[in-house]
């Protein structure tokens, strides 16, 4: 559960911030500036993809979700360890 919940973030933080730059572009005439960051961030997905965004996305996916089981890992051996004390 937490490689998914930990993969669906940088997607939806993805999808959140090229909707918002393509909606500053398309409403707003003076800000085109910060439109152009679509293009920058295409650019950096197409690097980590090796030519391909989409690529670039699967791998952001990948690292997120192995980050996330390890730290779930480290938590749950944490716990079990007997350092962990609750708070009463």
């Amino acid at each position: 559960m937490t490689a998914v919940v930990a993969g669906c973030m940088p997607l939806a933080m993805m999808g959140v911030i090229i909707f918002s730059l393509g909606l500053i572009q398309a409403c707003v005439p003076g800000l085109d500036i910060y439109g152009q960051g679509i293009h920058r961030l295409i650019d950096v997905l197409t690097e980590l993809g090796s030519g391909d965004p989409r690529q670039g996305v699967i791998t952001i996916i990948a690292t997120a979700s192995l980050v996330g089981m390890l730290f779930d890992t480290y938590t749950f051996c944490h716990g079990r360890s007997g350092n962990y004390r609750p708070s009463a």
